[in-house]
Order: C-alpha cells, then structure tokens, then sequence
C-alpha cells in the first residue's frame, strides 16, 4: 500500500484525538517533520542502487549523475559494495582497497563525487548508501523511503508524541493562576496530553528499539524493495 500525505494526518488525527482542534495543519506537518527527522536518525535509510556494469565504463562513477539522485551532499556516504553480485555468502568491495569516493574539486555542491574502482567493474553491482527519508507532503512531492507498515506506523507513532507534547505545552499556556473550575480543567488536559506524549514515546521506543528505555540508537534494517527510479548508468533505486 502506497501512504499518502493524508494518511500519515489521519492516523495523526487518530491516535491523538484532540476533540477541540488546537492543532491546526501547520502545528501536525510541524510534528511529522521533526519525526521523519528523528526516526532518521534513529533508524538510518540505506538505500541500494543496482548498476549495470560489463566492462565497458571506465573506473569512474559520477555519483550524482550515474548513481543515484537520492544522495544527500554532506550526509550520504557509501556504507558497501556488493560485487560480484549474488554470491553465497555475499561478497563486498572494501573502501580504499577496492574503491574510493572522491571530488575533483570544480564544484562545492556535490555535484562532482565520484566513485572510483581499483578496477573496472565487468558484472553489474549494488551500492548500499546513506540517504535521508523524505516525506510525501500536501503539495504531492512523493516519499522516497518504501511504503512500509513498519515506517508508517513509526512515524505516525513519534508525530503522535510530538504533537502531543505541542498540545501539552499549548494547554499550560492558558493556565489561570487563579483557582477556577476552567483552570483546573486546562491543567487536566494539559496533563493528559504530557501523559499521552510519554506513551506514544515508548510505543516509538518499543517498535524501533524493542525497549521502552533504550540505552543507545540502533541502524534499523528493512526489507529491499524495488521502487522506479532509474539511474543513468542502467539500472534501477532499491531501498533497506
């Protein structure tokens, strides 16, 4: 299933329940950003490119133009190589043995990185990079992470947090000094909005980490799947 910008607010929507409407638009794409951004780091997103390779390339690979479009400049690194492809157990490139990612130095933009090999590749091959989750969003832009129940439910998770402590915060604004049944009321949903903040937190703990209290992140690790985005070098954009 392919998730919509609208879904990810619907599911928002859902698990907050915030019957009085105080978060607007704004405050919810707010809430889903700064989760797609901790989620991020949480649990990278190393993407794939397959290229096609049979000799005839020479040892340099552009990476912006021939690789991949989905490299972030100043973000991304090149985590592995797999060549030869397919075999049992895998077989990976090692980094300055094997293979280098260099920049001729006529650009500042990243526009220049270059993958170079030891040797030129004569079998197509799998780059496993770093890239950044970007969320589809209400313009139409479409995600570039897999359409995955597990990346749906974590981020909508985490934004449930966010938005609740956003709420939590709001509601503590308003409080009457003065002892009155609405103060005592604003006070209560405030604290029921902290108390669903920290709940929401641990669900996102328990489901990326499998703790409610993790010690230290870990590198997630999801399914490959093929997604059409091609590359120029022949081949196509896999994802973890």
């Amino acid at each position: 299933m392919a998730y919509t910008y609208a879904d990810y607010v619907t599911r928002l929507d859902a698990l907050v329940q915030d019957s009085k409407n105080k978060a607007g638009d704004s405050q919810k794409e707010q809430a889903l950003a700064r989760a797609v951004e901790i989620f991020d780091n949480d649990s990278p997103f190393i993407a794939l490119a397959y290229i096609t390779a049979d000799g005839s390339h020479s040892v340099d690979y552009n990476i912006l133009t021939e690789i991949t479009a989905l490299w972030i400049y100043g973000l991304s690194y090149v985590k592995t190589i797999e060549y030869p492809m397919n075999q049992k157990p895998r077989e990976y490139l090692i980094e300055e043995d094997d293979f280098w990612v260099i920049d001729d130095g006529t650009a500042l933009d990243g526009s220049q990185l270059i993958l170079r090999f030891a040797s030129t590749p004569t079998e197509p091959f799998l780059v496993h990079y770093r890239s950044q989750r970007k969320l589809a969003n209400v313009l139409g832009e479409p995600q570039n992470y897999p359409h995955t129940q597990f990346n749906f439910n974590a981020i909508t998770t985490l934004a449930a947090h966010v938005l609740c402590m956003m709420l939590a915060n709001a509601y503590a604004t308003q409080i009457d000094t003065r002892i009155t049944a609405d103060s005592v009321n604003t006070v209560n949903i405030s604290q029921k909005f902290q108390n669903l903040a920290d709940e929401f937190k641990k669900a996102y703990n328990r489901l990326v980490f499998g703790e409610e209290e993790p010690t230290k992140t870990i590198s997630g690790a999801n399914r490959d799947v093929v997604v059409s985005v091609p590359t120029s070098a022949g081949g196509r954009q896999l994802f973890h």
